[in-house]
């Protein structure tokens, strides 16, 4: 196996997500979802027939024809509306082959997809990210847990199909597809089928909770403190200032970032504590903190937790760390 999935061999994750077969042709998306929610709530989406047909006729994009196809984005709404957290990989739309998919359909389709991008942009628990993406960028979702909703060329771009993804084992993918059940794909036989001429999507749900998760590092300031999450996802050096003018980092605000360097030290002085996913207690995150005397831990990466990753914006975040007692922890309480 290429050494760019060398991650994959060292922890083989198997999410218990069980199998549940479409009923109709055009249902894949609704029989896909309901596997997803079960996952998270069996006793509220039983895996039947009737629960698949109440959400398919919720999520698709019109009545009759075609338009019997399921809609990511309603699904979307749909997922936010029962209560879960949404975040949606997006590359595209554009014009398809007009041979295999007529330009005026495509554009019945997008006419009902891209109004409700536009209204779920308004939810504080939805989250889009736009461009290509491969396995690499949906692992992390997976190893905290979550199964991820992803469209395939079924087995060319037309007609597409819908499966789910419930883990990985050495350089396969473990999925549950709603025709032909539990499958694993080679990552590259994976990665291919995930790029469709006109788009690439995938949906991740993640249930609404106030239950506290827990992100370990080693300790590097001693302290104690709660604040708000803020969070710089990477560290660019060329685009570093601006990332900084957008983070809207007030005074007390839990700072969470890939590293620190002397570029961000007039933003840490204002930073009631401090997470990053790389550095020892020598980094300069460390050092600074000391000298702040603000709370702060570091490496939280090599603890298979990295903050940048499993915090999300805004959540609320309780900082101890001690010595002592070797303590390094960060408690996170969703708002």
């Amino acid at each position: 196996m290429e050494d760019k999935y060398n991650y994959l061999q060292r922890k083989s994750i198997k999410l218990a997500v069980n199998s549940y077969l479409q009923t109709t042709p055009t249902t894949c998306i609704a029989a896909s979802a309901l596997m997803m929610f079960n996952y998270f709530e069996p006793e509220k989406y039983p895996l039947t027939e009737e629960k698949e047909m109440e959400i398919h006729r919720i999520i698709r994009f019109w009545e009759g024809g075609f338009g019997e196809y399921g809609s990511y984005p309603k699904l979307a709404k749909y997922a936010i509306d029962n209560g879960y957290r949404v975040t949606m990989l997006m590359e595209g739309p554009r014009k398809p082959n007009p041979i295999f998919f007529p330009h005026d359909l495509f554009d019945d389709f997008m006419n009902e997809f891209l109004p409700y991008i536009d209204e779920l942009s308004n939810s504080e628990n939805f989250n889009i990210i736009n461009g290509p993406f491969e396995y690499d960028d949906l692992h992390p979702f997976v190893e905290k847990g979550l199964p991820i909703l992803v469209e395939i060329n079924y087995p060319t771009s037309y007609p597409t199909h819908n499966i789910v993804i419930r883990g990985h084992k050495n350089s396969y993918i473990r999925l549950v597809d709603p025709i032909n059940s539990y499958q694993n794909n080679l990552v590259d036989r994976f990665n291919q089928k995930i790029k469709l001429d006109y788009m690439q999507a995938a949906l991740i749900f993640s249930k609404q909770t106030n239950l506290e998760q827990i992100i370990n590092g080693i300790p590097a300031s001693e302290g104690e403190i709660e604040g708000i999450a803020k969070i710089l996802t990477k560290f660019d050096p060329i685009t570093i200032r601006d990332d900084l003018k957008n983070m809207n980092f007030n005074k007390g605000d839990i700072l969470v970032a890939p590293r620190t360097d002397p570029q961000l030290t007039s933003l840490m002085t204002k930073a009631g504590g401090i997470i990053t996913d790389t550095g020892s207690i020598t980094c300069h995150a460390a050092v600074v903190s000391r000298e702040l005397d603000i709370p702060c831990i570091v490496g939280t990466e090599l603890y298979n937790n990295k903050g940048t990753e499993k915090i999300q914006d805004d959540d609320i975040i309780s900082i101890k760390v001690n010595f002592d007692e070797n303590i390094g922890e960060a408690k996170i309480k969703r708002k």
